[in-house]
């Protein structure tokens, strides 16, 4: 009754509101440009090694520790001829000896701390890459229910969400491009726009690998949608074009110079096969792999799922399946930037399926809050430095505060514990409400609208 209640009063807003999305879309900016003066100055500090690299005429990988492939590096490479052309944005980062010390303890930190513009130069792609997220969602929002009020609440949860502002915002990952470029192929692949779908599908797992997930509940949608039409082959071929033609124009400099084994070390290297990996990380690595060999048996049975059904309600199952799959994806290793991937899928079954799962988005928001709240001294080093405020001498006490014991561990480790452990009850939230039945009825997600079908996105 509650969730009912609130949804009416969304709608009721939204339908009085003269221009919603435009309301929701500057209170998300403000939250953003705000949290951009913060920084995991650890991250942050190698984004600028990476930038000075490049300005010094290196590539991608001639430096270590660039587990990524390609596409991020892409991304600072253009904002930082951006910032050569049009700003000057001084030192990138400062030496701070003060924290040298607690380099050597869990905080995540370094001595070398970014500096504000450096944060908000690097940063300001990634804001991009959220609205794309956000739009693409509420796109497919209006798609799945032609209802614009529900249109503006998917666009509004992904864009909201602390989860996606602080990816972004706060610790600078490029989460958001994969998710991006995920939904993009969403919309393409509904939308029978099989060439750019490809594309952006490679696009999103050449950033961040958890879309690939997706791949068997999309392919078993393509081939039910043109089940009969004879036209399959040639469409399917379309798509692989596309994908394949992208990568290799995004790998063509690694495959020029020797050094396309390195785009993909970030799967040898957290999976515990790296050379003189062993120990823990070898067990994690192993932990890994057991992780997501199960999920990938599992998207099979999604995508013969989602393609047993016949036409009918086709993308209803196709946006279901999908969902499941990433919210399998979630389940190892913990972190709030990672469920980037998860919150436009979430945000959609939210808006068109079943209000009950705002539930676990709500819990989620909390968690990351949680998260991020953790690092809080190391985030506040770029503003400390860059402002005065607050002073170093504060941050200081904040780090000797999370590195003195709070019984079997210290107090920055029973944050992230707690952190974590209501991250997990996020996604269990997501399962319970499927196992208790879901209602199935999208017209439940929100009170019937006032008969304006129009989309507004």
């Amino acid at each position: 009754m509650r969730l009912e209640k609130t949804a009416g009063r969304f709608r009721r807003w939204a339908e009085n509101a003269g221009h919603p999305l435009l309301t929701v879309f500057m209170i998300g900016l403000a939250a953003r440009l705000l949290m951009m003066a913060l920084a995991l100055v650890f991250d942050s500090n190698y984004w600028a090694v990476v930038v000075r690299n490049i300005n010094a005429g290196g590539g991608l990988y001639d430096i270590e520790g660039y587990f990524y492939t390609p596409v991020w590096g892409y991304v600072l490479g253009l904002m930082n001829s951006f910032s050569n052309a049009f700003l000057e944005i001084g030192e990138m980062g400062v030496k701070v000896p003060e924290i040298a010390f607690f380099e050597q303890s869990p905080n995540h930190t370094i001595s070398i701390v970014t500096s504000l513009a450096f944060d908000y130069c690097s940063k300001a792609p990634l804001i991009l890459f959220d609205l794309v997220a956000a739009l693409a969602a509420g796109k497919l929002a209006a798609e799945l229910s032609g209802d614009r009020i529900r249109s503006v609440a998917a666009f509004s949860l992904v864009w909201l969400s602390l989860t996606v502002m602080g990816s972004s915002g706060i610790i600078g990952m490029p989460d958001s491009i994969g998710a991006a470029f995920m939904m993009l192929s969403l919309l393409f692949l509904i939308g029978n726009r099989y060439f750019l779908m490809g594309m952006c599908f490679a696009l999103a797992v050449a950033t961040k690998f958890f879309p690939v997930f997706l791949f068997m509940p999309m392919a078993a949608y393509f081939f039910a949608s043109e089940k009969g039409s004879g036209k399959a082959g040639l469409r399917f071929l379309m798509a692989a074009a596309g994908g394949f033609g992208i990568l290799a124009l995004i790998f063509l400099p690694q495959l020029m110079t020797g050094d396309i084994t390195e785009c993909f070390r970030f799967i040898t290297d957290r999976t515990g096969f790296s050379y003189g990996s062993e120990g823990a990380p070898q067990i994690e690595g192993f932990t890994r792999v057991a992780c997501y060999a199960a999920i990938s048996a599992a998207t099979v049975f999604a995508g013969i799922w989602v393609g047993k059904g016949g036409k009918e309600g086709l993308r209803k199952r196709m946006f279901t399946g999908a969902f499941i799959c990433m919210t399998l994806c979630m389940l190892y290793p913990p972190a709030p930037q990672y469920l980037v991937a998860l919150i436009p899928l979430l945000a959609i079954q939210i808006s068109t399926e079943d209000r009950r799962f705002i539930v676990p988005w709500i819990i989620i928001w909390i968690s990351s809050a949680i998260v991020f709240a953790s690092t809080a001294p190391t985030n506040l080093l770029p503003l400390s430095l860059g402002t005065g405020w607050p002073s170093l001498d504060s941050i200081i006490g904040m780090f000797v505060f999370l590195d003195s014991s709070g019984g079997l561990f210290d107090h920055l480790n029973l944050v992230y514990v707690l952190g974590f452990a209501v991250q997990y009850v996020g996604i269990a939230s997501i399962a319970a409400i499927y196992l208790r039945g879901r209602s199935g009825n999208g017209e439940k997600t929100f009170p019937e609208n006032s008969g304006d079908e129009d989309t507004v996105i």
